[in-house]
């Protein structure tokens, strides 16, 4: 049975001494919580993010998100190219207001390069949705790209936001929620995985620079446990 674990947070706030000067006026600190689904290495892994802001906060532009020591199923991504025109990888929910918004996240092809490992993703909504954005509608797109940094396995992707769907200041609660495809990612080494999120925020009211917040989430992967011999 698989085991859902959530990692150890740390919050951490990037901003310039003029940012600092003015940062009390616009509140910007999204909060990330992640779930793998197991803490062994070499294992099919679900894996699950769930991003959140107050009503208040300005919103997000731009995310860049950084996993260390996890991996795609690169057999099951291999099938998914030479059998599907356009691969899903992901289900997303976005609700702020009156809007619940349902995505689908998709590869195209077309911008990606299996042999080199990068990926573009389109995040398009689809009926069920509830509210003004039109299904079809491109709510975001990301470049995903798997490549190893000191003998690292890095998985990097930056979701860059479609600007003027989401009100530049929150009136309420902001949730995005994603639930990666099963069987689609794993574990990969012994030892420590790490999820890494860095927020962009649109341009504030007050025209100052974007806000940056980070959010660094850890995990604990576990040896497989060796098998008995007959």
């Amino acid at each position: 049975m698989s085991k859902f674990i959530t990692g150890a947070v740390t919050g951490l706030l990037l901003v310039s001494p003029a940012q600092a000067a003015n940062r009390g006026a616009v509140e910007f600190h999204p909060e990330s919580t992640s779930v793998v689904g197991v803490a062994t290495a070499l294992t099919k892994s679900p894996f699950a993010r769930v991003w959140t802001q107050s009503a208040g906060e300005i919103a997000i532009d731009r995310v860049t998100a950084r996993h260390v020591n996890l991996s795609l199923n690169f057999p099951k991504m291999l099938r998914a190219f030479r059998e599907q025109d356009e691969p899903v990888v992901a289900y997303t929910t976005v609700s702020w207001g009156d809007e619940l918004v349902r995505i689908v996240c998709v590869v195209d092809k077309s911008r990606s390069s299996l042999p080199l490992l990068r990926f573009r993703i389109v995040l398009r909504v689809t009926e069920g949705s509830l509210g003004t954005v039109p299904p079809g509608t491109a709510f975001a797109e990301t470049l995903f790209r798997v490549f190893f940094e000191e003998g690292k396995l890095v998985m990097t992707s930056t979701f860059e936001f479609t600007p003027g769907i989401v009100p530049q200041k929150l009136p309420t609660n902001f949730t995005f929620s994603e639930q990666v495809l099963p069987d689609s990612w794993m574990t990969f080494r012994p030892g420590e995985a790490i999820v890494e999120n860095t927020f962009t925020s649109v341009e504030p009211p007050d025209g100052g620079e974007p806000r940056v917040h980070q959010v660094v989430e850890r995990f604990d992967v576990l040896d497989r446990a060796p098998r008995n011999k007959p």
